[in-house]
């Protein structure tokens, strides 16, 4: 009998940890995709439902619109090489794969033949996506506030979208795109203020817009009704930063405010503390070890191997390198 409760318990504790693994998502072969392995779980374990035709129409929409973002975004960075585009690019890949995730799900036709910067098969998203590239190689405040009126046309939708579906898994994906999409709106909606610049209001209200961008940021994944159901990571600890450091940190990073979302519960003095990384030079160099997620340590350039916490819960470190303007 002994024998056996201790049998009974060892397998208790490995599905337990099993459990535990598997809600902090997987770690994929890049090593950047962490948040959105755990999202496609979700997908995944959610129950197939009914679509409505609005929903599919929502699906087909998202799909091609979060394409629009990422290709305007890397149109952008070639032309003016601010991070914060191709930062939010990579952002709106990860988006396009969650909607793609949902189209496969329900064996929805893919409204993207053709992956191609700047190729559409929907006429109306093909002109604004000229209108816009047009107006963002204008200048660098212009093509902030095109990415601004790309983020506010985004979540104007995905709260229509919402209120147009019933299906969790739909709900889900929505809720997670559009937290994003906040965020990215903070993002530009500081750079243009650092550049003396403010967004105006075009989808969403005004006040909507304001509330937003004076609200935190926001952090982990979220559930179909858009509470938080993870953190954006477990803290580890490793070597500090001192805060003469921090204080010289000024690298673009998602939200445009030069400090890289991965940091550590304080900062101390040079190794002491929980770690942060920290962009340093021309090539973004992260700390070799700092806050991080669990899943292994943080190479010595943040780009090529990152694994630390950051807003969007992706693994990625934000801070890549370019310094912002000083006024």
């Amino acid at each position: 009998m002994k024998r056996l409760m201790n049998v009974t318990v060892f397998c208790l504790c490995l599905l337990i940890a099993a459990t535990v693994a598997d809600a902090k998502g997987t770690r994929s072969n890049n090593g950047n995709k962490r948040g959105d392995a755990g999202l496609a779980a979700v997908i995944a374990n959610l129950p197939v439902q009914e679509l409505s035709a609005e929903e599919k129409t929502g699906l087909t929409k998202m799909r091609e619109e979060e394409k629009l973002a990422r290709d305007v975004y890397q149109v952008l960075y070639e032309q003016w090489g601010l991070n914060i585009f191709s930062n939010i690019a990579r952002s709106e890949q990860r988006h396009m794969d969650a909607i793609k995730s949902l189209h496969d799900k329900y064996g929805l036709i893919d409204p993207i033949t053709d992956s191609s910067i700047g190729f559409f098969t929907d006429d109306a998203m093909l002109e604004l996506y000229t209108n816009l590239v047009e107006k963002g190689k204008i200048s660098i405040v212009d093509a902030l506030q095109v990415g601004a009126t790309i983020e506010d046309l985004d979540i104007k939708d995905l709260y229509d979208f919402l209120e147009q579906t019933d299906n969790s898994d739909i709900k889900a994906v929505y809720q997670n795109l559009v937290k994003g999409s906040r965020n990215h709106l903070r993002a530009f909606s500081s750079q243009l203020s650092m550049n003396g610049a403010t967004y105006e209001a075009q989808y969403l209200s005004a006040v909507e817009i304001e509330e937003i961008i004076n609200a935190p940021k926001e952090r982990g994944r979220v559930d179909e009704n858009g509470q938080q159901v993870t953190s954006p990571g477990r803290m580890g600890a490793g070597k500090g930063i001192s805060t003469t450091s921090l204080a010289q940190s000024s690298y673009v990073d998602a939200d445009g405010d030069g400090v890289c979302d991965n940091k550590g519960a304080r900062i101390a003095g040079a190794g002491d503390g929980r770690g942060k990384g920290n962009g340093a030079g021309n090539r973004g160099k992260g700390f070799r070890r700092g806050a991080r997620d669990g899943s292994g340590q943080m190479g010595r350039t943040g780009a090529e191997r990152p694994n630390y916490v950051d807003a969007d819960n992706d693994g990625i470190c934000d801070n890549s390198g370019v310094k912002i303007p000083e006024n």
